[in-house]
């Protein structure tokens, strides 16, 4: 009888991961063998995917919030200017609105005030901030692990999914809250 072969089915990667997650295939003996197929992640990449949480968080730090949606550069005594075109055009909150007030909410340690300006910006906070150390792993020899990193990647997509998720739910609440719908 003739064994059917399988041609290797290549899986989807992550940042995390210099790796595909192994797929199997049959050989003509009929034995199941792993395939592996190496994707090797630019440094300048990994680079930054450290950096731009530690930015994040650092300009969060520093900047300073004026009266109701006024976010001021500190020292230069600067407004930024409004950077939603649906609050500037049609003055109505979009799901994002209120995420940068909240992450300098955060950083200051006002967690009320976080959630006053937008729920959902507390949770991206930590997922920020949980980035910091997921994409300093890689650079640590002995903490190199491609099951470790296949499920932090994993995990990471659906945190942040769900993130998307619940700015969505958010905004639908509160817009149905204040009538607008």
């Amino acid at each position: 009888m003739p064994v059917e072969l399988e041609s290797p089915r290549v899986h989807r990667t992550n940042i995390l991961t210099d790796t595909v997650e192994p797929s199997s295939r049959v050989t003509e003996a009929g034995l199941q063998t792993p395939s592996i197929q190496h994707v090797r992640i630019p440094v300048s990449v990994r680079i930054l995917w450290l950096l731009a949480p530690c930015l994040i968080l650092l300009a969060s730090a520093l900047l300073k919030i004026g009266k109701e949606r006024e976010v001021i550069v500190p020292g230069l005594n600067v407004k930024l200017p409004e950077l939603c075109t649906m609050y500037s055009r049609v003055g109505i909150d979009c799901p994002g609105c209120g995420l940068t007030r909240s992450f300098i909410h955060m950083s200051a340690g006002r967690i009320a005030e976080a959630w006053r300006v937008n729920p959902v910006g507390i949770l991206g906070y930590l997922f920020i901030a949980a980035q910091i150390p997921i994409a300093a792993l890689p650079w640590i020899p002995k903490l190199r692990n491609a099951k470790l990193f296949s499920r932090l990647g994993w995990l990471n997509q659906w945190l942040f999914l769900a993130l998307m998720v619940a700015l969505a739910g958010q905004w639908l609440i509160r817009m149905l809250w204040r009538g607008l719908f």
